[in-house]
C-alpha cells in the first residue's frame, strides 16, 4: 500500500510538471477578434542597473545609470509594433501618452518589496489605459512593464529585474545583460488586464525555465565589477547597441502566447 501511494504521488508530480510545461494559450479568437486598433506602451528601460553578487554580502555591489536619453522604451515599442502589424495584422497607433501615469504599472502590488507583491501592477493604470484608448479610438493596449525575479541564473538569495547587468563571483562565473519584463494585453473598455506573459524566448517550459530564457546576453566579466560612472564612451556606445538588439528574438515568441495569428 505504501509503495502504491508513493507511486501515485510521483505520478501526480509528473502530471503537474507536464501541466506547467504546456505553453499558455492565446486569447480566444472570439475575444481577440475585437482587437483591431492597439497602441504599445513600454515603461521598462529608463534606468540601467549593474548588480554583482560576491562571495559574501560585503562583496556585493549595485549601482544604476539614467539611460532615458537612449529612448530604449520607444525602440522596444516600435519593435513590438512591427511584429503586431506583420504577424497579427493589427493597426498600431503611435501617439504620445502620459508616461508618468503609465509608470505606475511598475508599482508594487502590496506594502513592501517581496515576491508576493512584486509587480507589474496593472490595476494602477486602469485610468491611464482608458484615457489613452479614448483619445485614439483603441481596442487594446499592449503594455510592457518591469518584472522582478529571484536569482534564477546563479541561485543566490538576491533578486533583480528590468534592464541591467548581473554578475556572480568571485571570478565572474556569470556576467550577463538582462531584460526582465512582462508583456500584457489591456482591455480598453474596462482598463483591465486580459492576459500577461513573461518576455521570453521559450514558453513551452516550466516557469523557472521560461524566466531563464528571458532576453540575456553574455558580456565581458570585467564590466560586472566596474562602476557605471567609470565606463568609457566606447563601452557605453556598445552597451546601447547591445540593449537595442537584446529582446528582439523574444517578441514574436511571447506575442504568440497572447494573440492568435492573423487569418
Amino acid at each position: 500500500m505504501r509503495t502504491m501511494m508513493k507511486w501515485l504521488a510521483a505520478m501526480v508530480c509528473v502530471w503537474l510538471m507536464v501541466g506547467c510545461a504546456t505553453p499558455p494559450k492565446p486569447l480566444p479568437v472570439e475575444q481577440a477578434s475585437g482587437i483591431r486598433r492597439v497602441a504599445v506602451v513600454a515603461r521598462t528601460s529608463d534606468v540601467f542597473t549593474r548588480k554583482y553578487t560576491g562571495m559574501t554580502v560585503f562583496n556585493n555591489e549595485m549601482d544604476s545609470r539614467d539611460v532615458s536619453a537612449w529612448q530604449l522604451d520607444q525602440v522596444y515599442e516600435r519593435q513590438v509594433a512591427g511584429v503586431l502589424r506583420q504577424e497579427f495584422g493589427l493597426t498600431v497607433i503611435e501617439a504620445p501618452y502620459d508616461a508618468a501615469a503609465f509608470e505606475h504599472m511598475n508599482d508594487l502590488n502590496g506594502p513592501w518589496s517581496a515576491p508576493a507583491f512584486w509587480g507589474p501592477n496593472w490595476g494602477a493604470i486602469e485610468g491611464a489605459v482608458k484615457a489613452h484608448c479614448a483619445a485614439h479610438q483603441l481596442d487594446a493596449i499592449v503594455g510592457l512593464a518591469k518584472m522582478n525575479t529571484n536569482d534564477v541564473l546563479a541561485g543566490t538569495n538576491q533578486s533583480y529585474g528590468g534592464l541591467g547587468l548581473y554578475g556572480r563571483g568571485p571570478g565572474a562565473r556569470l556576467a550577463v545583460l538582462h531584460y526582465f519584463a512582462k508583456l500584457a494585453v489591456l482591455d480598453c473598455r474596462t482598463g483591465k488586464l486580459l492576459a500577461e506573459r513573461v518576455v521570453s524566448r521559450l514558453h513551452d517550459a516550466l516557469p523557472g525555465e521560461v524566466i531563464r530564457n528571458a532576453p540575456l546576453r553574455a558580456v565581458d566579466p570585467e564590466l560586472v565589477t566596474l562602476p557605471l560612472a567609470q565606463w568609457s564612451e566606447p563601452q557605453l556606445t556598445k552597451l546601447q547597441a547591445d540593449l537595442t538588439a537584446l529582446p528582439g528574438s523574444a517578441w514574436l515568441v511571447t506575442l504568440q502566447t497572447l494573440l492568435p495569428p492573423k487569418h
